[in-house]
């Protein structure tokens, strides 16, 4: 090959292997929708059953704007990896789980690993993607994202019906290889890293706190909280808590999770 022809080998690589970790994290909590009659059924715990996505989805949320920000100051690859790597593992626990309080632990820390899947796939996509196409190669993360969507509850009932619930686990752990493969052997750093910068814990932990109390107020309310009531009412109290002082502290933060100053660009911040 060419030194060009080995390039786009390289990218190809890269890209399929990105794109398919962001699809197993995308299509895990669409796939499970057709298997938990089938879960409770064998490990009980009916009044467990919305923890199993929100468990995940909590997880997921407040991992994701912590891998963006680690992957500015460390490897992008190590990080990425990593969260391949934590995503396979609570996968496999996830499919041995012997009741449905193991099964809500290891899909947190699928969560965990789904946020870092979505934050740096894009930083992927970005670093290996020549400016002209760019848009084009992160426009294929927007078709996952569709046809995850689209044959996630198919597949779910089809691995249920054929197979086992468990299979709805297992099935990411070839896949999951393969993109562990694509981005070792492949990826390499491209921008510079800001190392030398501490990250902001406070500002982690406050944005943490933030996103937590925001999703559990609107994917608790009305079910297991009632809307009027002490617990809702000192959730979101502390959810308010937690956005203002966030907001004071990364404005002085010499390192923020989140640089305001970006939202002086008005197109910056309509988007």
């Amino acid at each position: 090959m060419v030194p060009s022809q080995r390039d786009s080998a390289r990218r190809a690589w890269i890209i399929w292997a990105s794109l398919l970790a962001l699809f197993l994290g995308a299509l895990d909590a669409l796939v499970m929708t057709a298997a938990m009659p089938t879960i409770i059924a064998e490990l009980g715990g009916l009044h467990l059953y919305a923890w199993t996505y929100t468990s995940y989805f909590l997880a997921r949320a407040v991992a994701l704007p912590i891998f963006g920000k680690l992957a500015d100051m460390h490897s992008t690859r190590g990080l990425f990896l990593s969260a391949i790597g934590l995503f396979l593992a609570a996968s496999i626990a996830a499919g041995c789980s012997p009741s449905m309080e193991f099964l809500v632990i290891a899909r947190i820390f699928q969560g965990i690993g789904g946020g870092g899947i979505f934050a740096l796939v894009y930083v992927v996509l970005t670093d290996v993607s020549a400016p002209e196409q760019r848009a084009r190669t992160i426009s294929f993360a927007s078709l996952v994202w569709g046809v995850s969507s689209l044959i996630g509850p198919t597949l779910g009932g089809f691995i249920v019906t054929w197979f086992s619930w468990r299979w709805i686990f297992f099935i990411n752990i070839p896949l999951g290889l393969f993109s562990l493969y694509g981005i070792a052997a492949y990826f390499q750093e491209f921008r510079e890293k800001t190392a030398g910068k501490k990250l902001d814990l406070l500002g982690a932990l406050l944005l943490s706190g933030f996103i937590l109390g925001l999703l559990i107020l609107i994917m608790t309310g009305g079910r297991e909280l009632r809307v009027f009531s002490l617990p809702y009412f000192l959730i979101g109290i502390v959810t308010l808590i937690s956005g203002v002082w966030f907001y004071r502290v990364e404005v002085r933060a010499e390192n923020p999770m989140l640089n305001f100053n970006y939202f002086k660009d008005p197109s910056y911040a309509l988007g």
